[in-house]
């Protein structure tokens, strides 16, 4: 069985008396001579040096921050301001990307929708999106 690496894990790295259990196979050996109270920390802040996972560049699409998009699919919301609770599509709306929420301090995260944009119907609100939903609008 393949383990996940060790930014996945995170600081939720098992913290058994086990010595060899380790959730990142990259780590393994170093995790073996390492004290176990320090064996979360060290996951957690040698992860910028983890082998990445993540294609981020992918997941973006051809989007930068600042550029005009419109919601082509439909896509239902409850946190709208125009929907009050009840579920909200969002198809046809525009917006302006404000950032991508792909990273967090330099190690990728695996966010389902990355592509956070301020979308404006009666009254502006964030959401985020897949970048297979949005596109450039001229």
């Amino acid at each position: 069985m393949m383990r996940r690496a060790c930014f996945l894990a995170g600081p939720y790295a098992p913290r058994t008396r086990d010595r060899t259990s380790s959730s990142c196979l990259w780590h393994k050996d170093r995790l073996a001579r390492m004290p176990v109270s320090r064996r979360g920390t060290e996951l957690w802040r040698t992860a910028a040096r983890a082998p990445r996972l993540c294609l981020s560049a992918e997941r973006r699409g051809d989007f930068k921050v600042g550029d005009r998009v419109r919601v082509t699919q439909s896509v239902i919301m409850y946190h709208t301001p125009m929907s009050k609770g009840q579920p909200h599509d969002v198809r046809g709306l525009e917006g302006v990307v404000t950032k991508f929420v792909d990273e967090y301090q330099g190690v990728p995260i695996s966010a389902t929708r990355p592509i956070q944009v301020m979308l404006e119907g009666s009254k502006k609100f964030i959401a985020h999106f897949e970048a297979s939903e949005l596109e450039k609008v001229a």
